[in-house]
């Protein structure tokens, strides 16, 4: 990049197939799918990011870990 500023856009989808192989509650499910879902699959956006904005020769942008089961907690009303 040059001295002057310069944005680009990145847009990622990320998405996962879960099952649930025992009989759960509704508000159990709903539980497991708000919080842990994304938190397994968290890893994989932050390394994709990273990936992408490595390859045009530029500084890679790198996701901080996250809890992202307390960050959830705190977005709860």
């Amino acid at each position: 990049m040059t001295d002057e500023q310069e944005t680009a856009t990145l847009e990622i989808v990320v998405s996962g197939i879960f099952e649930f192989r025992t009989k759960l509650e509704q508000e159990k499910k709903d539980i497991i799918i708000t919080k842990n879902t994304v938190a397994i699959l968290f890893p994989y956006l932050r390394s994709q990011v990273t990936l992408m904005t490595a390859q045009p020769d530029i500084e890679p942008v790198v996701i901080p870990a996250i809890n992202i089961n307390a960050l959830l907690k705190n977005m709860e009303p």
